[in-house]
C-alpha cells in the first residue's frame, strides 16, 4: 500500500503526529486517545508498520543479490547507483510531509543495517549527493 493511501485514513489534524508516531513510536496523550477511538487510525498504524517491515524485507533481499558481486566492482557500483536513483526520484515526487516520513524511515533502516563504524561514511555520502544536486 502506498504512503498516500495510508495517510488518507488519518484526518489532516493528526497526520503530523501520525508520522512522528510511526517514525519514533512516541505520541502525545491526545493522539493516543485518538488512536484508541479510531479503527481507521489503528488500521493505518498497522499498515504503516507492515509497509516498513515489507520495505526492510525487500531491502534485505536486494542486499543478498549484491553478495555475489564483490564490493567495489563496477557492477556493484552501477547496481547501487541505480537503486539509489530510483528511490530518490520516487521520494522527490512526494509532498514535503510525506518525503520527510520516507526520509526518516530510510534513516532508521540505514542505522539498523549499516554497521555503526560506517554511519559517518554513509552520512558523508548523502551530504555529497546533496552538494552535487545543489550545483
Amino acid at each position: 500500500m502506498k504512503l498516500e493511501e495510508i495517510l488518507e485514513r488519518i484526518p489532516p489534524r493528526w497526520q503530523g503526529q501520525f508520522v512522528e508516531f510511526v517514525q519514533s513510536g512516541e505520541a502525545s496523550d491526545e493522539f493516543l486517545a485518538f488512536l484508541d477511538s479510531s479503527r481507521e487510525g489503528q488500521a493505518a498504524v498497522e499498515q504503516a508498520f507492515t509497509a516498513q517491515a515489507s520495505t526492510l524485507e525487500s531491502f534485505a533481499k536486494k542486499l543478498q543479490q549484491l553478495e555475489p558481486m564483490q564490493v567495489g566492482t563496477v557492477a556493484a557500483a552501477e547496481y547501487a547507483s541505480g537503486q539509489l536513483v530510483r528511490s530518490v526520484r520516487q521520494a522527490a515526487e512526494l509532498p514535503r510531509e510525506k518525503r520527510e516520513l520516507v526520509t526518516a524511515q530510510a534513516a532508521d533502516t540505514l542505522r539498523r543495517v549499516i554497521p555503526a563504524d560506517r554511519h559517518s561514511s554513509a552520512a558523508a555520502m548523502v551530504s555529497e549527493l546533496g552538494r552535487a544536486l545543489g550545483e
